[in-house]
């Protein structure tokens, strides 16, 4: 009975290899190949002895020890994949909201672009300080949105800021000495995220900029927290302080002229 289970699971293994490294050659002869879904039978071959080479090199490497290894890699190798995948998540359901026409394409849109930050000396400069001191444009940013009377508020949305982020960064940096103290670090982190997210919500409500949703706010301020708070303090100094002021006033005034015309007509009748 035992022999028999051995070679049945010998097969069900070789199968489940053999079926993998063949959809794993296939999908990688065609990136290598840009996109070509027919290509020579010699280059796929190649791929896959490529694939089973490697594996075969981590398992011979790896010794006692080689399946911890193979599984080290895999999920080195994977994690970063993952964020590709939900990237392309993003990608998709933007292009289903162009071709519904959800998203035109003379909306409004930020200044800057999140990536398109060292076309200028200063805007580098801006972004080298963002690295280490993001608070100082998320509390101008959040001052510039609330207006004069709220100006002297700036100071506490500095210290939310900068408290938030530096003790993030302190609790990871004492996991080297302390367990776990990383993962308190983490979850402080996502809270200072979700903050410089409600503020960029906060902009894009100003400024009718519809193009992105919560989720795009978040996973830039969770990635790209320079880029994100630099493209916010952009979008709130280059634009007029007049023209914002309209933007903030026109949905109250076409509120009251509705409401002045549903008056009229009330009395009409």
């Amino acid at each position: 009975m035992g022999f028999l289970l051995a070679i049945i699971s010998i097969a069900s293994i070789v199968l489940y290899f053999v079926t993998t490294a063949d959809s794993a050659s296939l999908v990688t002869d065609s990136m290598a190949s840009n996109g070509i879904e027919v290509t020579p039978v010699i280059q796929r071959i190649f791929w896959a002895f490529s694939i089973g080479a490697t594996a075969t090199a981590l398992l011979v490497a790896g010794g006692t020890t080689a399946l911890q290894a193979l599984q080290a890699v895999s999920i080195v190798i994977g994690l970063p994949f993952t964020f590709i995948i939900l990237l392309m998540f993003k990608s998709m359901w933007t292009a289903i909201k162009t071709v519904t026409m959800e998203i035109r394409p003379d909306d409004k849109d930020f200044h800057t672009d999140l990536l398109d930050l060292t076309s200028t000396c200063k805007k580098s400069l801006q972004l080298m300080l963002a690295v280490v001191a993001p608070w100082v444009f998320v509390g101008k940013t959040k001052a510039a949105l609330s207006g004069s009377e709220e100006n002297r508020k700036l100071w506490l949305h500095l210290s939310i800021g900068a408290l938030l982020f530096y003790v993030s960064v302190m609790l990871g940096i004492a996991e080297v000495k302390v367990v776990n103290l990383g993962y308190v670090g983490l979850s402080i982190y996502f809270f200072f995220a979700a903050y410089v997210s409600n503020v960029r919500r906060k902009v894009r409500d100003v400024y009718r900029i519809h193009n992105y949703t919560m989720i795009d706010d978040l996973f830039s301020c969770l990635f790209l927290y320079p880029c994100t708070v630099v493209q916010m303090f952009v979008q709130v100094t280059h634009e007029d302080l007049n023209k914002k002021e309209d933007l903030l006033l026109k949905p109250t005034l076409n509120i009251a002229l509705s409401n002045a015309e549903n008056g009229e007509i009330q009395s009409t009748a």
